[in-house]
């Protein structure tokens, strides 16, 4: 479980606080408890790789292609792992999911549920 804060689109704009979750439904349960109102369920899948200390995470959402998140401590150590992966920082981008999703004439606040099928 994942809570998001988005303050812009840079590299360093996104920080986040993560869980592991053991029991879906029992989460969902004590969230509901707490008085967390149930608004989507959005589901994706994600490889896991790490090179000294960048983390390499290859995603995949429904209805969109799967693409490669690169995370390090600073902008220079992301900048020197897209570098040798062959590509350039402007080869990049460092949006959000929702606004990729735009990208893809989709908008993700249209479904309840964004699952697999």
């Amino acid at each position: 479980m994942t809570i998001k804060e988005i303050s812009d689109d840079s590299i360093t704009g996104t920080k986040e606080l993560e869980i592991d979750v053991s029991d879906f439904e029992k989460t969902h349960q004590i969230l509901d408890k707490l008085g967390y109102k149930h608004k989507a369920l959005q589901e994706n899948k994600r490889e896991s790789y790490k090179l000294g200390d960048v983390d390499f995470e290859i995603d995949t959402w429904p209805k969109i292609p799967p693409y490669l998140e690169i995370e390090g401590s600073s902008e220079e150590k992301v900048e020197n792992a897209v570098k040798s992966l062959g590509y350039e920082m402007k080869d990049t981008t460092s949006i959000n999911t929702k606004k990729l999703y735009l990208k893809n004439n989709i908008d993700i606040d249209d479904f309840k549920e964004l699952t697999f099928e």
